[in-house]
């Protein structure tokens, strides 16, 4: 399931800060995929990220797109992926939770 959250921040600065924080939360946490454009004058940002769960034996994908028009900034995030069956207890939410911690302490809602 997608959220949605908005909030008052430049969008490149966000992603950076995204990837950092994100890349550092464990081992096998790392950016796969980025990409910067513009569109009708708003700045478009895709981050793609994978995270291996040992407990699940997954590979767990989030995507998130932040939007920044110049007035608001947009950010959907999408995890996907996890284990199943014993012993999975959600890896794609926890790792969806990640990114939507850091946005609720930027000041996104």
């Amino acid at each position: 399931m997608a959220k949605v959250l908005k909030g008052k921040t430049d969008a490149e600065a966000l992603a950076a800060k995204l990837e950092r924080i994100i890349e550092r939360s464990g081992i096998t946490s790392k950016c796969v995929y980025k990409n910067k454009r513009r569109l009708d004058g708003a700045k478009v940002i895709l981050l793609v990220f994978e995270k291996y769960f040992a407990r699940t034996n997954s590979q767990t994908s989030m995507t998130v797109l932040i939007t920044d028009d110049g007035r608001d900034t947009v950010c959907e995030v999408i995890a996907s992926g996890g284990g199943v069956g014993f012993g999975d207890g959600g890896s794609e939410k926890e790792y969806e939770n990640e990114v939507i911690d850091i946005l609720k302490e930027e000041g996104f809602r």
